[in-house]
């Protein structure tokens, strides 16, 4: 590589007054409370919003980013661009430094986050060193370092940047900074991105509201009193706000997909393994029984696709051997002219709202005015799918949990409920894994599935194919809508 990596140094929002925190040392509310402050320590006194405001804000605060006069017209510009690669662009055609573009997002998200509480790491100092060291390279040579040059990204708290806490909500591993990056973090800083900040997670990551002791209750940018969802909730809210144009989050039951629809955003949760989960911190770490993915969160189709074609094709198997060895194709062309997809305005256990019904039903008479064939979806046994998921997510009993909650801290009350859950023996568990594998391989379930209105493609490993049908559907609606001509 080129330009050495990024350097985050220790943050006085890391380490408590004793150094590494010990259970039952200081109480779990101190050491919260102090890793709070610590946080606000590291906004710059410019780029705080007046008491006067925050103690009066609107219910929707999207308006408050613009008109709160922190930014100047040039970082608007830059960061009101939806689509990484005419950012990425615009940094390669000099139009902008990535000093001007990484300045705009850390001074935004810090406006953000005084907005929708949503982020836990500032790393703001390491990133505008980065953007700096890689101006000077560009200027030396000509060249950008990779295919992600200069761009920010912010990362769901999960991701461990060597050097700063992943806390995932939980009080016990504050001031446990990581020894090195997770797999991701080096791939991206290797292809010239920037991590900017770390955002706000539930307690437990099973909830899907964002909500935690340490760092309170990320809020819907649009509308306060509703939730940004969860577990990716921080970042759906940082995304929203435009205080970032590219995150990454992780998913598990719906951590991606949930908040993504909770801001308005786009959402991929690709295949399991399709990326590398490295260095992710996580709860029930090792356990394969239902394994979480990582994936991309933006405000664009484009910016998904910017993201999955830099970072398959760095080739991450390389770097982790679970990672699944497939390269990334653009299929645009080669995608049918009419799709079959399927929706569901309910399963028989879950009945949707009626804007939600309005919206399928709204997107089903716009697919079929555009000639693709759209049917109820069908064949899924979901008594069986729902508990399951519950019996696998809980196999342990809630040992891992209670490990995370040596501090004494409570659980959150949106926390799925794993302590209540009964341990089962590994002959148990291995009968559970088949029933899994049961319900998962069942032709007459998944033979020939269609394509779903919420875009799951039934074909594993092909997200070049699903985001390709996520253009084609988001054209059809807007030409429905009239506007797009």
């Amino acid at each position: 590589m080129l330009v050495k990596p990024a350097v985050h140094s220790l943050l006085p929002a890391q380490l408590p007054q004793d150094g590494i925190s010990k259970v039952g040392k200081v109480s779990w509310a101190v050491e919260a409370a102090a890793k709070k402050a610590a946080q606000a320590a590291l906004i710059p006194s410019s780029w705080k919003l007046p008491s006067t405001l925050l103690n009066n804000l609107p219910i929707d605060v999207r308006p408050v980013v613009t008109s709160c006069g922190l930014l100047t017209s040039k970082q608007l510009a830059i960061t009101d661009i939806d689509e990484a690669s005419v950012l990425l662009a615009r940094i390669r055609n000099r139009e902008y430094s990535a000093a001007d573009v990484v300045e705009a997002f850390c001074l935004r998200a810090a406006i953000a986050h005084q907005l929708a509480n949503c982020l836990t790491e500032i790393l703001s100092d390491s990133a505008l060193a980065r953007a700096e060291q890689l101006d000077k390279h560009f200027q030396r040579t000509g060249e950008p370092v990779g295919p992600l040059h200069g761009l920010p990204i912010s990362l769901k708290d999960q991701f461990d940047v060597a050097n700063v806490d992943s806390t995932i909500g939980f009080t016990s591993l504050i001031g446990r900074p990581a020894h090195r990056n997770s797999v991701l973090v080096d791939i991206l800083e290797s292809l010239g991105a920037i991590v900017f900040c770390k955002t706000n997670v539930p307690q437990t990551l099973m909830a899907a509201e964002t909500h935690n002791n340490i760092f309170g209750r990320t809020v819907n940018p649009s509308n306060r009193n509703l939730t940004s969802g969860g577990s990716s909730g921080g970042e759906a809210a940082l995304l929203a706000l435009k205080g970032s144009i590219l995150g990454v989050g992780t998913d598990y039951g719906g951590s991606i997909r949930v908040p993504s629809h909770c801001c308005g955003l786009y959402g991929l949760r690709p295949t399991t393994r399709r990326l590398p989960y490295a260095g992710v911190t996580n709860v029930m770490k090792g356990y394969e029984g239902m394994e979480s993915t990582i994936g991309p969160m933006a405000r664009s189709i484009d910016s998904l696709e910017v993201f999955m074609a830099a970072v398959i094709g760095a080739e991450p198997w390389w770097q982790d051997a679970k990672t699944v060895e497939r390269t990334w194709r653009v299929p645009h062309n080669e995608l049918p002219k009419k799709l079959h997809i399927a929706f569901a305005l309910d399963n028989g256990l879950i009945h949707s709202h009626p804007p939600i019904r309005r919206a399928i039903s709204e997107m089903v008479a716009a697919l079929a005015q555009a000639g693709h064939e759209v049917t109820p979806l069908e064949g899924i046994d979901w008594n069986e799918a729902s508990e399951l998921v519950g019996l696998v997510s809980g196999a342990d009993g809630g040992e891992d949990l209670r490990s995370f909650l040596a501090s004494g801290e409570p659980v959150i009350p949106e926390a799925f409920p794993f302590a209540v859950s009964t341990a089962i023996t590994v002959y148990e568990l291995s009968q559970l894994m088949q029933r899994r594998d049961a319900f998962r391989h069942s032709l007459a379930t998944f033979k020939n599935a269609p394509l779903v209105v919420q875009l799951v493609n039934p074909r594993r490993f092909r997200e070049d194919e699903l985001l390709a049908m996520a253009t084609v559907v988001g054209s059809a609606v807007r030409k429905y809508k009239g506007d797009e001509q």
